[in-house]
């Protein structure tokens, strides 16, 4: 080998030992850290797939907040609160299949709703625990309690 390839190749191994050397060490060129701001505000926030197609938004409407998650393009849940109630929806919130809220009174409701009638699950003003069943209009069919 000639001195010229000894010295290259001398040379070489020493830049391969040194660079590993330095990432054995921690001593390898860091990223910037990013600075992550305390408080992010907006009117609403959108969560999107790689394609743009919307799966979640949350925002607000007259003070009363509103987060829903969204699939093939439909809405299926929604969590929401007001003065008055707050509640999750599970399904089309305009024709809600389940709902799980809380009366202005506090009182925990489990509701779901077939279009011909609706089942809830929870106490009555009074605090007594019961289940029932009504038509479409709101008439109460069934009813099991203490």
């Amino acid at each position: 080998m000639t001195a010229y390839k000894t010295a290259a190749v001398g040379f070489g191994s020493g830049m391969l030992g040194a660079l590993v050397m330095m990432a054995a060490s921690g001593a390898a060129p860091k990223a910037k850290p990013v600075k992550v701001p305390d408080v992010i505000e907006a009117k609403e926030f959108r969560l999107v797939d790689g394609q743009g197609k919307t799966l979640g938004v949350w925002f607000g409407t007259d003070g009363a907040p509103q987060f829903t998650l969204y699939a093939s393009g439909k809405p299926r849940v929604v969590l929401s609160a007001d003065d008055s109630t707050a509640g999750v929806v599970v399904g089309n919130p305009k024709a809600a299949n389940v709902m799980m809220f809380i009366t202005p009174d506090g009182r925990a409701v489990i509701s779901a709703d077939n279009a011909g009638g609706v089942i809830n699950i929870g106490p009555t003003k009074e605090g007594v625990p019961v289940v029932e069943i009504a038509d479409a209009a709101g008439r109460v069919k069934f009813q099991a309690g203490r």
